[in-house]
């Protein structure tokens, strides 16, 4: 079966505490069902409507949401959003949906919390202002949990590329030749990088799913932090080069 999926990266500039930050949603469009990668900041939910009804759409036809993984930039506007439009589904991997709904701390403020002490002074302020976000980010129930081929989103293929964390999913549109790598992979300066290492959850693990993601057939990649990247192969293969 041929699925005719439409692939809308949406660019949002929001300011965070790390100053004025770029970032990609991205809506699939299969016939009626519209679908939302990942929901920005505590905040940007207005700014993702705009951007949505820049293309004809809003949150009142949003069908679907995929969660790529729990961090501040890609679930903090879920409560938001949910608490407005309450039909909407929400999907993530069985690991990230215990941090969504809030049955588990998640681990990214668990690493936050154990970092502290070794902190100097002059970054305490910073990184209790950190803490105190991931403290914040309301929960949300997880409809269904994604499997590598979900029947609820035809044509899309889950991809694990845990590492950054530890149920960190990619979606892989096979027909589009088109992978939404969520934080698995990001584009800085012409170039792809893991995202963050230094907080990157397991970083062996984190190349690793870099490595699954440069096996696929993809000419469209979109990072979340770095939007879309045409000819993404050599870039890959320049990256790991840098983590042998």
């Amino acid at each position: 079966m041929s699925y005719n999926l439409l692939v809308h990266p949406l660019e949002i500039e929001f300011v965070s505490g790390q100053g004025l930050e770029t970032t990609y949603p991205v809506l699939i469009e299969n016939g009626p069902q519209k679908i939302l990668v990942d929901t920005g900041y505590a905040g940007s939910a207005a700014l993702i409507e705009k951007a949505l009804g820049a293309l004809g759409t809003g949150f009142d036809q949003i069908t679907d949401i995929v969660i790529t993984h729990h961090d501040l930039d890609h679930v903090g506007g879920l409560h938001e959003i949910c608490e407005q439009h309450p039909r909407i589904r929400v999907h993530a991997s069985a690991q990230e949906a215990q941090f969504i709904n809030g049955s588990c701390k998640a681990p990214r403020l668990v690493q936050a919390e154990s970092m502290f002490g070794s902190l100097p002074p002059s970054d305490r302020e910073w990184a209790r202002a950190f803490q105190s976000q991931l403290e914040d980010i309301r929960p949300v129930p997880v409809h269904h949990i994604l499997q590598e081929h979900p029947e609820r989103l035809a044509g899309i293929q889950i991809i694990p590329t845990p590492g950054h964390t530890p149920g960190h999913i990619s979606l892989y549109l096979p027909e589009q030749m088109t992978l939404i790598a969520g934080d698995a992979v990001v584009y800085v300066n012409g170039k792809l990088d893991i995202a963050n290492p230094a907080f990157t959850l397991d970083l062996p693990e984190a190349v690793n799913s870099v490595k699954k993601i440069a096996n696929l057939r993809v000419t469209q990649l979109i990072c979340f932090h770095g939007g879309v990247v045409e000819n993404s192969q050599p870039l890959l293969g320049e990256m790991l080069g840098g983590y042998r």
